[in-house]
């Protein structure tokens, strides 16, 4: 993250980005649909992402 933001990145890091924030970048990179799989593991968080 830290190289994130010295690079005038946004910062998100690789864990506990909010789904906002996904389904933001996910619009800006054109895709429409964007559904939160069920996944049984209480560590990650899978989307299913399609244009």
């Amino acid at each position: 993250m830290t190289t994130s933001l010295a690079n005038g990145g946004a910062a998100l890091g690789t864990c506990g980005m909010p789904e906002t924030a996904v389904r933001g970048l996910c619009a800006e990179a054109g895709f429409s649909d964007v559904a939160r799989s069920t996944a049984d593991d209480p560590f990650n968080v899978l989307y299913d992402i399609k244009p």
